[in-house]
C-alpha cells in the first residue's frame, strides 16, 4: 500500500461458513481501488472498485465485534433458528436446546435431549412450537408454553 492506504476488515467469518479466513476478509484500499482479496461492490454502488465502504462512511460496513453474546451452552452450537419476536433457538452438542430472548439477552428455556441435538427450527406460523433433530434418530415437536414434547 502507499501513503494514502487505509486498512479495513469485514470481520470474522462465522464458523458456519466453514474454512479459514481468506485474503478477501482483509484488504488494503489505495486510491479507491482494493489490493488483495477478491469481492465486488464499490464505494458508490456502481460495482467498480471494492473498498467495502460507502464514499461518505468512515466505518467498515461489518464489524468483528459481536452485537450480543449469549452464554449458556457448554459445548459447540450446531444449529440456530430465529423466531418472530426477538426469540432465538440454539441447538448444541451439550444435548440441549436453549430458547433465548435476544433483546434482553436471557435464556428463557433449556430443553434437554438424551443425545447431541443437530438441528432446530421454529414452527413456520408460531413461536409456540419448535422441532428438534437429535442423534438418537428422533424428531421432537416441543410445546414452548408447557416446556414439553
Amino acid at each position: 500500500g502507499g501513503e494514502n492506504a487505509e486498512r479495513w476488515s469485514i470481520g470474522t467469518r462465522p464458523a458456519s461458513w466453514g474454512g479459514a479466513a481468506t485474503a478477501a476478509d482483509t484488504a488494503t484500499v489505495v486510491g479507491g481501488t482494493r489490493e488483495g482479496g477478491g469481492g465486488g461492490g464499490s464505494r458508490d454502488g456502481s460495482g467498480s472498485g471494492s473498498s467495502g465502504r460507502c464514499s461518505s462512511c468512515t466505518q467498515p460496513i461489518l464489524s468483528a465485534a459481536p452485537v450480543r453474546v449469549l452464554e449458556g451452552h457448554t459445548q459447540e452450537v450446531l444449529s440456530l433458528s430465529w423466531g418472530r419476536s426477538d426469540l432465538l433457538l440454539s441447538a448444541s452438542m451439550d444435548c440441549s436446546v436453549r430458547l433465548w430472548h435476544v433483546a434482553q439477552g436471557v435464556c428463557l428455556g433449556d430443553y434437554r435431549h438424551p443425545k447431541v441435538v443437530t438441528s432446530v427450527d421454529f414452527h413456520p406460523l408460531t413461536d409456540g412450537f419448535f422441532l428438534t433433530g437429535c442423534m438418537d434418530k428422533r424428531l421432537r415437536l416441543w410445546d414452548v408454553p408447557n416446556g414439553k414434547v
